[in-house]
Order: C-alpha cells, then structure tokens, then sequence
C-alpha cells in the first residue's frame, strides 16, 4: 500500500488564532483614514503648494488605500452600521469633498451598501 507525503494531515485544516488575519473594526478603520488624510494634508503648505512632490503621491496612495478598506469593510454589529454611515456621510478631515460623492465618484456604491448589510446572527 502506497501512501501520500499529506496522508497524515486531517481533511480540513485548521490555521493557528496568530495566523488568522485579525478584523479591524469599524472605528479603527475610520481613525486610519484619518490619520491617512492628515498625513496628506501635512505634505502641502496653507497655499496649497506640494512640499514633497514624492512623500505627497505616497500619502495619497495610502489614503486612497485605507478609504477603499474602509468602504469595503463589512459591518459586524449595528453600531458599526451607524458609525461608517456617519462617517461617510458627513465626517472628514480638511477641507475635503464629501467621502459619499468619492464614494459615489470612485464606484464604491455597491461596495459600500453591501458592507453595511448585517449578517442573520448579527441582528437577533
């Protein structure tokens, strides 16, 4: 009887807690963001002129990065419902446009509202 180099492994493995990627929640995706913004905010002097053509791309790379994680993130529990509606709808940092038209502009929408939807255990 012959058997395979993966015979002694069980069917369904299981990952180690430490290897399982851990869920930010809402709020700390938020705070990222904002900090995101900031740091873009801070590579531009009060005219509005680029003090670091290079660092400015990069923080805005990053801002764009954590806004679309954000948008994306599904919601766990009602409060985190409530806490990225509130944010997206009428919370940034700056001078800024509303995040709900970049929403909107970027076509997040979709993405957006199906991360708002709460799973069956989450609403009992």
């Amino acid at each position: 009887m012959r058997t395979t180099p993966l015979a002694h492994l069980p069917d369904r493995l299981v990952l180690p807690r430490r290897l399982v990627p851990r869920r930010r929640p809402i709020s700390e995706l938020i705070d990222l963001h904002r900090q995101a913004v900031l740091a873009d905010d801070a590579m531009f002097d009060e005219d509005g002129n680029v003090l670091d053509e290079k660092g400015a791309g990069d923080t805005l790379a990053e801002e764009h990065k954590r806004f679309k994680k954000l948008v994306g993130a599904r919601c766990q529990t009602e409060d985190e419902v409530q806490a990225k509606l509130a944010y997206i709808v009428h919370g940034t940092v700056g001078e800024r446009d509303a995040l709900i038209d970049t929403v909107v502009e970027c076509g997040l929408l979709e993405s957006l509202l199906q991360s708002l939807i709460l799973r069956a255990e989450a609403c009992q």
